[in-house]
C-alpha cells in the first residue's frame, strides 16, 4: 500500500469505522485499533457494515466479553440467535461482511469506549450500508406502530439516521418485499407497501414521511424534534439527553449518575450555544432546578401547540451563563389603561 493511501485509510478507520465490528464469516469481533487484524479485512469488503437496530430484551442479549469467546463457547440466548440472524440477513440479503450491534460492539467496562461510542454513534449509524431494524413485536405494516420499538429513546435516532433502512418482524420476517423501506435524501420509493409502511411510522412516531426522508442533524425544527423525542424512554434516565446529541447535531460529555435533569440541561446548553433561536423556550410544565427558563424534562414538549408562527430564521441575543439566563430586550413604556 502505498504512504499515502495508508495513511488516509488509516485516517478512515480512525474516524469512520466502529471500533469494534462483527466479521460476520466467522462471527468473531475485530478491532479498528489492530490492523494486522481489522485491515486486511476492511480492505476486502471496503468497509461497508450493517447496524442493527433492536429493543433490548430484558436479559440474554449478547455482551462484549461474551463475544470474545471462542465461538464454540457461547451461550445460545435468545439474545445470541437474534444477533446471528442479524448477521444471516445482512450478509445474505446486503452482501456485507461486517457488522455492528449496540449490545457487543461495545466494551462497558472501558469509560473512555463507552463515551467514545455513545458520541460517535450517530455518525456510524450515518454511515452504515444498511440499518436492520427489528421489530420483534410486529407481524405486519398493519402493527408494526404498535411494537414497543419505537418508544425507546436511542431508536428515534436509529430512524432518522441511516441511509437506507430494512424493517423486519417477529421470527425475522421482512415488513415489506422491498430491498429498502427508508431511504434518507432520496424520497423515491413507491407503491402500496411503501405508503402503508411510511403511514405506520408517521402514526407511531409523528414524523412525516418528508421530514423522514430530507432529515439532517441540526438545531432547526426544535420544538418539533423536541416533540419526537418526549413521547420515548430509555433504561438510563442520562440517556434521554445522550441520544439527542447527534440529532442536534452537538456534543457534551458523557457523565453517567448525573442525573436525566442535569444532562438535559447540558443538552440544552449546548443547543443554546449553537443556536440563539427563541423556539427553545416554546414549553409548558416544571422548570429545571438550574434555570427557570428551561424545563426539567422532554415532557414538556410534548404537547400539540404549532409554533410555525416562529420564524425558522429569527434570532434573539441571549445566552446562558453561571447566573442564568442573559437575554437583551426592548422595554417599551406603556400603560395598562
Amino acid at each position: 500500500m502505498l504512504p499515502e493511501v495508508e495513511v488516509e485509510f488509516e485516517r478512515y478507520i480512525a474516524n469512520v469505522i466502529p471500533i469494534h465490528l462483527i466479521y460476520i464469516p466467522e462471527m468473531r469481533l475485530v478491532g479498528r485499533d489492530e490492523p494486522e487484524h481489522a485491515v486486511p479485512i476492511l480492505v476486502r469488503t471496503r468497509a461497508s457494515y450493517a447496524v442493527l437496530s433492536h429493543r433490548w430484551l430484558a436479559e440474554g442479549e449478547v455482551t462484549y466479553s461474551e463475544m470474545m469467546r471462542p465461538r464454540n463457547h457461547r451461550l445460545h440466548t435468545p439474545g445470541y440467535e437474534k444477533l446471528e440472524s442479524f448477521c444471516k440477513e445482512a450478509a445474505s440479503r446486503y452482501g456485507v461482511r461486517l457488522a455492528w450491534a449496540d449490545t457487543c460492539c461495545i466494551n462497558r467496562e472501558s469509560s473512555s469506549e463507552l463515551e467514545e461510542s455513545i458520541r460517535s454513534m450517530f455518525k456510524w449509524y450515518r454511515n452504515a450500508h444498511i440499518c436492520i431494524a427489528y421489530l420483534a413485536a410486529a407481524t405486519s405494516t398493519d402493527d408494526m406502530s404498535q411494537d414497543p420499538w419505537f418508544q425507546r429513546g436511542w431508536t428515534l435516532q436509529e430512524l432518522l439516521v441511516p441511509q437506507r433502512i430494512k424493517f423486519f418482524g417477529g421470527g425475522w420476517r421482512p415488513l415489506t418485499s422491498q430491498l429498502y423501506d427508508v431511504i434518507l435524501s432520496d424520497g423515491d420509493l413507491e407503491g402500496d407497501e411503501a405508503v402503508s409502511l411510511h403511514a405506520a411510522i408517521e402514526k407511531a412516531t409523528g414524523i412525516s414521511t418528508f421530514d423522514l426522508e430530507t432529515f439532517l442533524p441540526g438545531t432547526h425544527d426544535l420544538p418539533k424534534r423536541l416533540r419526537w423525542a418526549a413521547q420515548r424512554r430509555t433504561a438510563k434516565d442520562e440517556d434521554r439527553a445522550y441520544s439527542l446529541m447527534g440529532i442536534f447535531d452537538v456534543s457534551f460529555s458523557v457523565a453517567y449518575g448525573e442525573g436525566e435533569q442535569r444532562a438535559m440541561f447540558r443538552l440544552f446548553e449546548a443547543i443554546i450555544q449553537q443556536c440563539a433561536h427563541p423556539s427553545i423556550f416554546c414549553w409548558a410544565g416544571k422548570p429545571s432546578f438550574r434555570s427557570d427558563a428551561l424545563p426539567s424534562s422532554l415532557e414538556c414538549y410534548a404537547g400539540p401547540e404549532d409554533f410555525s408562527w416562529i420564524h425558522r430564521k429569527a434570532t434573539i441575543d441571549f445566552s446562558l451563563t453561571n447566573r442564568g439566563l442573559q437575554i437583551k430586550l426592548i422595554v417599551i413604556p406603556g400603560s395598562l389603561t
